[in-house]
């Protein structure tokens, strides 16, 4: 319930977004929302964190989606997890983006015959 009260907040006013301060704790309970089978979680969470645009957040989400390993079962998470990072990516320090570029090649393996997940990944800006 708190990830949809949350979605429908930014939806109505992306600006809130700022005032938002979440601990790391708090964004991993949002990230295995964002990772969750259950569909309607996964969209509540991943669309609340991709609008808040956290630089923390992509950074964290970009870790998780690494570490996911190459099951298909995964590939759902994978995905939202990677669109989550894509609003927050663009702060991100070019030197926390070099630090990350192991686990985006991670991904990138992981993610092989998997086109709308490499066609996401290739969203995010190069170092």
């Amino acid at each position: 319930g708190i990830s949809v009260a949350l979605t429908e907040m930014l939806r109505r006013d992306k600006a809130l977004g700022a005032r938002i301060d979440l601990s790391p704790a708090d964004i991993n309970v949002f990230l295995t929302l964002a990772s969750d089978d259950d569909r309607t979680l996964r969209v509540y969470a991943g669309e609340f964190l991709h609008d808040l645009g956290s630089p923390m957040v992509a950074k964290a989400a970009i870790e998780r989606a690494a570490a996911l390993g190459k099951s298909a079962a995964m590939d759902n998470a994978r995905f939202n997890l990677i669109f989550i990072a894509q609003n927050g990516w663009k702060d991100l320090p070019p030197a926390t983006r070099k630090q990350l570029a192991p686990q985006i090649e991670t991904i990138r393996r992981d993610s092989r015959g998997k086109d709308r997940t490499l066609e996401l990944l290739k969203k995010l800006p190069a170092f």
